[in-house]
């Protein structure tokens, strides 16, 4: 026993074996004292002593289990990412679109009034022209054929009221109660109805402006008879001023009523921006570590019949288990809406009228 207790008192590291083996060496040194003999009892505690020397000399050899460092998983900081969106809000034109919408509005308000005006100036400005200048400038060829095609047809989309349209006879038509009548009488019938419709445009004479005499004012040919070109020229001529007589006297009564314009009071201009920044972040960390360490020694002994014998098993056990989940999310969603909204109060009224009554000259 006294070498037993002097290798395990010059290894320092195999301490802590000894300290967790003394129940196991106490309970053999029981087992040994039933021994009778003496010389048999010290030979038994020898060879137990060897045996646990030597199990403890294994045991106290065995690399100790490393940790296994887990490396902290960095997560991206949305927050300073949704910092960073919000600072580029001036890149979204706020500022331009603001001015934009202040700037269309008051155009608008402005063209629209100038546009008033000038239309109201126009119509002073043709009430004080005469009716033929009036005629000159507002009455068009294409308006006066379209006049006498509706008033004088053809028959075939234009009007009779033309230098080559050729008058021919027409026979009687006893259901619609229609004489018969000679191409001369039929061209004699468009050129006096057409005076009677001009009659009240006169010269300074106070004579009218058209006649209209059968034998002078038309031509006789081999297919029938026409009007002269110096008589289409001149009913012409009185036709667009009859018309510009017409849009002449429809202007005044506008004028008469006080032409409408839109006048803008007050209102109020608005112009928002909104945006939404969303920061999400999730980290999640899981560590388990277990551990799990078993050391085991047995001794067993057989003497009898003079024979001693002792064996020692030791076992030595160590399990480690490492689990690490790591789990990192950031997420930055920005949305912007620019909103501009205009309001206007306004009321209607009309311009000063201003007519020129008398005769149109």
């Amino acid at each position: 026993m006294e070498k037993k207790t002097k290798a395990r008192g010059n290894n320092k590291s195999q301490s802590s074996f000894e300290q967790e083996l003394g129940p196991l060496v106490k309970a053999i040194d029981d087992a040994v004292a039933s021994i009778p003999d003496a010389r048999q009892r010290q030979e038994v505690r020898e060879a137990v002593g060897q045996a646990v020397h030597s199990a403890i000399q294994q045991l106290a050899t065995r690399p100790a289990s490393s940790q296994r460092a887990i490396a902290p998983t960095a997560i991206g900081d949305a927050t300073t990412t949704a910092a960073d969106a919000v600072s580029r809000v001036k890149d979204l034109g706020f500022v331009a679109f603001t001015t934009g919408l202040i700037d269309g509005t008051f155009n608008a308000i402005t063209t629209a009034t100038v546009k008033q005006m000038q239309a109201y100036a126009d119509l002073v400005a043709s009430l004080a022209k005469s009716l033929t200048e009036f005629q000159a400038e507002n009455v068009t060829t294409a308006e006066i054929n379209s006049h006498l095609a509706n008033q004088y047809p053809d028959g075939s989309g234009g009007t009779s009221i033309r230098t080559k349209y050729i008058f021919k006879a027409t026979p009687e038509d006893a259901d619609k109660g229609i004489p018969p009548r000679t191409a001369k009488e039929n061209l004699t019938l468009v050129g006096e109805a057409l005076v009677r419709d001009t009659s009240t445009l006169l010269d300074p004479a106070g004579a009218p402006l058209l006649t209209f005499d059968p034998d002078r004012d038309s031509v006789s040919g081999s297919g029938g008879i026409s009007f002269t070109s110096e008589w289409v020229k001149t009913a012409r001529n009185v036709v667009g001023r009859q018309l510009a007589r017409n849009m002449i006297e429809h202007l005044r009564a506008m004028a008469r009523e006080g032409m409408a314009r839109i006048v803008i009071t007050n209102g109020e201009l608005l112009s928002k921006l909104t945006f939404r920044v969303e920061s999400s972040e999730v980290e999640q960390k899981r560590e388990s570590d277990y551990r799990s360490e078993r050391m085991s020694a047995s001794v067993r002994t057989r003497f009898g019949g003079g024979f001693f014998g002792a064996s020692l098993n030791a076992s030595y056990d160590s399990m480690k288990v490492t689990t690490v989940d790591t789990e990192s999310f950031d997420s930055v969603t920005m949305s912007a809406e620019i909103i501009g909204q205009v309001k206007l109060n306004f009321r209607t009224e009309t311009f000063t009228p201003v007519v020129k009554d008398g005769p149109i000259v």
